[in-house]
């Protein structure tokens, strides 16, 4: 088994997601929350899910290019819509929102993914 760096295993999960149609500032995002896990020890949600999300992307599973919206619903909540776009994404989206918004209250954010996580409450499409 051959060890790269941290640097290296990050520019060839960029380059596999480019490829597959992904734009750079968005792989940048999706490679850096993969090598992360495996730095952390958390190989099962690591770089090895780099086949996983080529074949989805390739499929249309995953959206490689989507429209990110976000809806502001009330002065502490808002919907983040991933339109099906890599879950790592839409995420950075939510917490940059969040952090727009005011501190101290429950906030509830969604995509159209429905990925899911403690601070969203789930929006299905019609």
């Amino acid at each position: 088994m051959k060890i790269v760096s941290y640097q290296e295993l990050k520019e060839r999960c960029i380059r596999k997601f480019e490829t597959a149609g992904v734009p750079a500032e968005e792989a940048g995002i999706a490679a850096d929350v993969l090598v992360h896990a495996n730095l952390r020890g958390v190989d099962s949600h690591g770089t090895m899910r780099m086949e996983h999300y080529i074949n989805k992307i390739n499929a249309g599973g995953i959206n490689a290019k989507p429209s990110l919206r976000t809806t502001e619903t009330g002065p502490v909540t808002a919907i983040v819509d991933g339109n099906d776009g890599l879950g790592h994404v839409v995420f950075r989206r939510r917490q940059r929102v969040r952090d727009g918004l005011r501190r101290g209250r429950v906030l509830f954010f969604a995509d159209g993914r429905g990925v899911r996580s403690p601070c969203e409450r789930d929006v299905r499409r019609g």
